[in-house]
């Protein structure tokens, strides 16, 4: 076991870390490497979430069931219980640095592992008991530059929060004071694990924030459009300032202009979720974002992290050309990244075949979000990243 274990921890050290964060080359400072398997050597349920992630990517490149439905999912079983054993430590007793930095580690791991899979996260409460312990700690208010890996490992989990939150507002946990922190606190490898910008990642998490008080009651619906044409007016203003990402590449820019038409996008979408695909505002950003996504090769690293914006550009193309496109560059991500999920070409195709089945005079919008949900029942976590 042993063997197998070093094994599987050079596999992830060689094979997964360098895909985990936009680096020109194989970098020696990955903070993946930095701060997980030292991590992993001391708390247990964070080895054990790495194993099975390893575990579960072999086997889907090598095709190997055992690897893939057997070793996998029986390291993610321990992990779980041991990420359980230490939530419930953390609530009923006072939580290290390292094994809470340890459970932030290992939800962003489970979850990565579910990415792998499916794309589809049924761990997803666990983020629920990631934000019991930062409530706990208090940690907008206590933390501080000098806790660099605790910021890094909650800014990935604040953006998968975010993610899992485009297909419902009310999974949406983190808060906005803790959100604010992370965004103050953190450096440039936000932006280069995440891609999205962090003035970004702030009003799309205020307008998922006005979205949920909307559908829960908390706020009416004059008020909840006021506010989200306010948010919607800073997105489309907003422009890409100096040093927001790691160096001066044209094709930072690019990237950073997808994600603003994907927030676009979304906001114009959660304002009226039936409005015609055709209408020129959602046309526009459809259009912005394929455009910037072309400026990124094929074979350049930086294609793994727009995921998000070609989904939501692909949600309301409407041209056999434009859908084309973006199942193309989906196929990039995958050449570049090793492996992909079927998750999002599955809910773009679900939305492409119910508007060719509508009626000739019938145009409103086929909302992705309703593939996502069976009757009034809410499903798992979709990661669509």
């Amino acid at each position: 076991m042993l063997e197998r274990t070093e094994l599987l921890l050079a596999h992830y050290d060689r094979e997964i870390c360098p895909h985990q964060i936009a680096l020109p080359t194989d970098d020696a400072d990955n903070p993946y490497r930095l701060y997980i398997l030292p991590l992993a050597y001391e708390q247990v349920g964070l080895l054990y979430a790495v194993l099975g992630l390893t575990a579960c990517h072999i086997g889907i490149k090598k095709d190997d069931a055992y690897l893939r439905d057997t070793l996998a999912v029986e390291y993610q079983a321990r992990a779980i219980r041991c990420l359980g054993e230490t939530l419930q430590n953390g609530i009923s007793g006072e939580l290290g640095e390292n094994e809470r930095d340890g459970i932030f580690a290992t939800i962003q791991i489970l979850l990565l592992q579910d990415i792998f899979e499916t794309g589809i996260s049924t761990h997803g409460i666990h983020i629920t008991g990631a934000l019991s312990i930062c409530n706990q700690l208090r940690l907008s208010d206590i933390l501080t530059e000098d806790h660099e890996r605790t910021i890094f490992f909650l800014g990935n989990l604040a953006w998968l929060d975010i993610i899992r939150s485009l297909a419902d507002p009310q999974k949406l946990c983190f808060s906005p004071a803790l959100r604010e922190t992370i965004a103050n606190l953190s450096d440039l490898k936000f932006e280069q694990v995440n891609g999205c910008p962090r003035e970004l990642f702030l009003i799309i998490g205020t307008v998922l924030e006005h979205a949920k008080a909307h559908e829960t009651g908390y706020i009416d619906t004059p008020q909840y459009e006021r506010l989200l044409n306010a948010a919607r007016y800073d997105l489309q203003t907003w422009r890409l300032s100096p040093g927001v990402y790691p160096n001066d590449h044209s094709r930072w820019p690019a990237i950073a202009e997808a994600f603003r038409h994907a927030c676009i996008l979304h906001t114009s979408r959660l304002l009226d979720v039936y409005q015609p695909a055709e209408a020129t505002m959602i046309q526009t950003s459809v259009t912005a974002i394929l455009d910037a996504i072309a400026e990124i090769p094929p074979d350049c690293h930086l294609i793994e992290l727009l995921v998000m914006p070609l989904f939501m550009a692909g949600t309301d193309a409407l041209s056999s050309y434009a859908r084309h496109y973006v199942l193309l560059r989906l196929e990039h991500i995958k050449v570049r990244a090793g492996f992909g999920h079927p998750t999002p070409i599955s809910l773009l195709q679900s939305v492409w075949d119910a508007r060719g089945k509508q009626a000739k005079d019938d145009n409103r919008n086929v909302p992705w979000m309703s593939f996502t949900r069976t009757g009034t029942e809410r499903q798992h976590d979709y990661l669509i990243i």
